[in-house]
């Protein structure tokens, strides 16, 4: 599956992996939820939203996502989509 696809299934899923989370590496901040940071990747990757150093920084913070990975009900690798994308995103960074 493709990376755009997997974010797309994650950015619009009704996170059944926050309870699973708790309070580990600050999981209850919306914007470190597998689900806020896949639909900021695709809004950037999109060009709906700048690629800032501010949201590269916050799409490297994959701690949660690594943590959510095991309590996705999809199965989905969010960590390694967004890690994969990246590079595409640095590229729009410097684009500017």
């Amino acid at each position: 599956m493709a990376e755009q696809d997997i974010l797309a299934i994650c950015a619009f899923c009704p996170a059944p992996c926050r309870s699973a989370l708790g309070e580990v590496h600050g999981a209850t901040t919306e914007t470190r939820q597998p689900s806020a940071l896949a639909l900021v990747a695709r809004s950037a990757l999109g060009g709906r939203m700048p690629v800032t150093a501010d949201i590269l920084a916050r799409l490297g913070d994959l701690d949660t996502v690594r943590t959510c990975q095991s309590a996705c009900s999809y199965g989905l690798d969010i960590a390694a989509a967004l890690e994969a994308v990246r590079p595409r995103l640095e590229a729009m960074i410097d684009a500017r």
